[in-house]
């Protein structure tokens, strides 16, 4: 019915530590970040890619860096 049943964040000093790793061990990696209220992906990703992912996503927030998130909005997956 819409409602929040459990919720585990991700740990916000972690999962830059993550994103950081995957970039730049897997630079060919496409990468979005879920959080409780947006949907993070880097202006730089190419547009087929930003529009599939608006497909599936509602609120897309666009940024230059990871480091950009907003650490009070948690990270989901």
């Amino acid at each position: 019915d819409g409602k929040v049943i459990k919720r585990t964040a991700l740990d916000y000093d972690i999962a830059q530590k993550l994103l950081h790793f995957i970039q730049t061990e897997y630079p060919e990696a496409i990468i979005m970040v879920s959080a409780e209220h947006h949907c993070y992906i880097l202006k730089s990703m190419d547009k087929a890619t930003k529009d599939d992912i608006r497909i599936y996503y509602r609120k897309v927030e666009e940024i230059d860096k990871f480091t950009d998130i907003d650490p009070s909005d948690a990270i989901l997956k």
